[in-house]
């Protein structure tokens, strides 16, 4: 799934994506403890970002969950 439109452009994250998540969780760690839920350690590894998009894609291909 794709949405574009005049000025966005939206689609599922992919593994691909993965460094530039991780590295956009990093920058804005301290704002997100704000606001978010606690996180451990782990979610700031590559491994765990690679990880959560890969379920994340196993539930929109089994028409589960779309993020």
């Amino acid at each position: 799934m794709r949405i574009t439109g005049e000025r966005i452009y939206l689609r599922p994250f992919q593994i691909t994506d993965a460094n530039q998540k991780l590295a956009f969780h990093l920058a804005n760690k301290a704002f997100f403890e704000g606001y978010s839920m606690e996180r451990d350690d782990r979610f700031y590894t590559i491994e765990e970002q690679q990880s959560l998009i890969s379920r994340l894609e196993d539930f929109a291909a089994s028409d589960v969950e779309y993020y």
